[in-house]
């Protein structure tokens, strides 16, 4: 279920981080991690630093690009934040979170079937040790929350064309590949690794499990062993 498939992205937050610190360390900023769901099996995770505002769509509609190279039964995006909560006694209240005295971190995670939407809001603290600890789980269905990243989840897993027919489109009908002679099969191996490459060299983290074959013989990411969720 999605649902099992949110949390568990969520509890699994700061575990990723650290699964890749060696090869990237984010420092202060806390990454998107995009995990991508075979079954209950996360084939594919890619971890990236929140670009600035005006690229945010861009930069996450080019990762959820992969949907279109494979499929996936689910992905789930998960991201850190700083919030508070909306005093009773002052509705007109509007401190930025991160300057509030009563500020809050929690893991918001964001998840994605063709036909579902949930989200979940992990509310954290830290012991005198600096260890974290849960506070609070919230799960809740998240088909009632408008926002650009619902719409372009949902648009992400409901493509009804792939890739490689796509390609076919663009050599029937545009002038893309119109000196393009290679065969089909090659030019989408060229296109995934020009995916990779872009992603890698803005910063981002990119990881396949066995259970994601597509990129074999492709450079520039990690092979992990994933757990099932």
């Amino acid at each position: 279920m999605l649902k099992e498939k949110v949390k568990y992205s969520a509890n699994r937050y700061f575990d990723t981080m650290e699964k890749f610190d060696s090869e990237k360390n984010f420092g202060d900023i806390s990454p998107w991690i995009f995990n991508f769901y075979k079954g209950n099996v996360v084939g594919a995770t890619i971890m990236a630093e929140p670009p600035e505002i005006d690229r945010k769509q861009d930069a996450f509609m080019h990762i959820l690009n992969l949907l279109t190279f494979d499929k996936f039964d689910a992905v789930t995006i998960s991201m850190d934040t700083w919030f508070t909560k909306q005093p009773a006694d002052d509705p007109d209240f509007s401190i930025a979170p991160s300057e509030s005295l009563d500020k809050e971190e929690a893991i918001i995670t964001l998840g994605a079937t063709k036909d579902e939407l949930e989200q979940s809001m992990l509310i954290y603290g830290r012991d005198d040790n600096g260890e974290i600890f849960e506070k609070e789980h919230i799960l809740e269905d998240a088909s009632s929350f408008e926002g650009w990243m619902q719409e372009i989840v949902m648009r992400g897993m409901n493509f009804p064309v792939n890739m490689e027919t796509l390609v076919h489109m663009a050599k029937e009908n545009t002038e893309i590949f119109k000196e393009e002679d290679r065969p089909i099969d090659e030019i989408i191996v060229s296109l995934k690794q020009e995916w990779i490459n872009l992603l890698t060299e803005n910063g981002c983290v990119v990881a396949f499990s066995e259970a994601c074959t597509e990129f074999n013989e492709l450079d520039g990411y990690d092979i992990v062993d994933f757990e099932e969720e």
